[in-house]
């Protein structure tokens, strides 16, 4: 059976030879958010093909590496590349490494799974003579997390989109969204990836492309200049790495951290300073390149019960994803520990975070006697 995909013919350009307006970018982020909220019927579902991480690229790219070593021949355009490939050859490393990493880390999560065009860049939106755009190129459609779209928001495919204020619009259009930044990196650093490997191997395994192959090559050393796709992906990778704390050092920083961020924040000193230096009291700092971004407190309890105390994220980077990354860092840890079930008492404004997190609401049962703040939620999860 064959199957065809048909659109109208738009008379107009796509979005890589014309910039779109405010309100276009409003059009677009509407549009998406559409998409990634249409509720797929199963029979359909079932013949989309879903988000594997797969390693494919990644191992093509290493092979690659491994062949630019070799003494083989190849035309002018061949010889430059492999030239420029040797001279980028750790920032090419390093990208392969980090999307292996990323990967590893995002199937750990199991983030959901939406509709997903999977090539949302530039040139697969057209707009016509009226100003009206449309998607196409809906050949390969994927169920996968939304970063898998909004990664090309901003992304800077063919040097483009990736303009701070073409952001603003597009979520204007897009709505109230939390971004995971751990997932937006992990594909733009895997498209870079497959754009390598597919670039390489058309240039430096054949000889074929004639004319053309000389502009393949452009846009494949394009990547690599400043500010664009390498460097985009460079800085939507935060570095994150969560913590526990051993030493004193580290100690004075939660304390003031969680001052400004947390107590603060309620016009009071902290009260429980003392618990640094208490055994059943666990302390995380999570950091970005060295920066301190977040904070949690669990107090372990007996019959393999914990209760988070305390968590805060820096107001400069809360809504992307970073609280997730640093509960699933305490969670990950009191697993190994034995603990089986995670409490927290939840204000009414934490409520929803939980909830999306997996936790229910179910008795505190503190062994101190303590009672739940009255504008609290008692909440728990089993790990």
């Amino acid at each position: 059976m064959n199957i065809y995909t048909v659109y109208p013919f738009v008379d107009g350009q796509n979005g890589f030879c014309q910039h779109l307006t405010d309100d276009q970018w409003i059009a677009l982020g509407k549009i998406l958010r559409q998409v990634h909220e249409f509720d797929v019927p199963p029979p359909i579902k079932d013949r989309i093909r879903k988000e594997s991480y797969s390693p494919k690229w990644r191992e093509a790219v290493r092979s690659l590496d491994a062949h630019i070593d070799r003494h083989l021949a190849g035309d002018e355009t061949a010889l430059k590349l492999r030239a420029f490939i040797k001279e980028h050859r750790a920032i090419i490393h390093r990208l392969v490494d980090r999307a292996e990493s990323l990967s590893q880390m995002i199937q750990e999560q199991s983030p959901k799974f939406v509709l997903c065009h999977s090539d949302i860049h530039g040139g697969n939106v057209l707009i016509n003579e009226d100003g009206s755009i449309f998607i196409v190129d809906w050949d390969d459609p994927i169920m996968a997390p939304k970063e898998r779209d909004l990664m090309f928001i901003g992304g800077g495919v063919a040097n483009v989109w990736n303009n701070p204020h073409e952001e603003e619009f597009f979520y204007k259009g897009y709505g109230k969204v939390e971004i995971d930044r751990l997932i937006l990196a992990y594909y733009r650093h895997e498209r870079i990836v497959e754009d390598i490997a597919e670039y390489g191997q058309a240039l430096l395994l054949t000889t074929a492309g004639g004319e053309t192959r000389s502009e393949m090559s452009k846009q494949f050393m394009d990547m690599f200049k400043p500010n664009g796709v390498v460097d985009i992906a460079f800085n939507t990778d935060i570095h994150t790495q969560a913590r526990l704390i051993v030493s004193q050092k580290e100690k004075k920083t939660a304390l003031d951290f969680r001052q400004k961020h947390f107590f603060d924040q309620r016009g009071f000193k902290d009260p429980y300073a003392w618990t640094l230096n208490e055994k059943d009291h666990l302390h995380w700092l999570l950091y970005d390149n060295g920066r301190v971004i977040g904070y949690a407190h669990v107090q372990m309890w007996p019959n393999h019960r914990a209760a988070l105390r305390i968590i805060v994220i820096d107001e400069s980077v809360r809504g992307h994803g970073m609280g997730k990354y640093l509960m699933d860092t305490c969670e990950q840890a009191l697993k190994k520990q034995g603990i089986m079930l995670l409490q927290t008492e939840a204000s009414p404004d934490a409520y929803s975070f939980y909830k999306k997190l997996g936790y229910t609401e179910m008795p505190f049962n503190n062994p101190d006697g303590e009672p739940t703040h009255p504008n609290d939620r008692a909440m728990g999860k089993y790990l």
